[in-house]
């Protein structure tokens, strides 16, 4: 019996052995939020710069952001599980993947601050119009 207990620890060990795979893709989806807030910050300036510009946000950006902490919230919520199931993976990979979930906020923290002084600076200028 404890033999077969081994053998499914063994398996266990070798498979997170390949979760840098499963990593990576957390990488991606902070570097598309990193694009995000770019994108809405290069906006933000253009918008400053040039009040009379056509640039807006699209709602289609935060949604994509609201997705993206989907999936960073059940990566955290995996490392919940794998510390169940193994305190030493659970060392090795919890801090990495706690440190893109940090990066990740602030990230969205960043956007939804940038689109709401957008906004703002919409209004006024539509308000100035009139």
């Amino acid at each position: 019996m404890y033999s077969l207990l081994e053998g499914v620890y063994d398996s266990f060990t070798e498979l997170m052995y390949y979760f840098y795979f499963e990593y990576a893709i957390y990488c991606i989806l902070l570097i598309i939020m990193l694009v995000l807030s770019i994108k809405a910050i290069s906006n933000y300036v253009r918008i400053k710069r040039n009040p009379s510009s056509s640039i807006t946000f699209h709602p289609l950006d935060i949604v994509i952001s609201i997705l993206i902490g989907i999936a960073f919230f059940s990566a955290m919520m995996f490392q919940g599980v794998l510390a169940d199931i193994s305190t030493e993976q659970s060392k090795i990979w919890y801090p990495s993947v706690l440190a893109l979930c940090l990066a990740y906020s602030l990230l969205f923290i960043l956007q939804c601050i940038v689109i709401n002084r957008i906004a703002k600076y919409k209004d006024k200028d539509k308000d100035e119009e009139e």
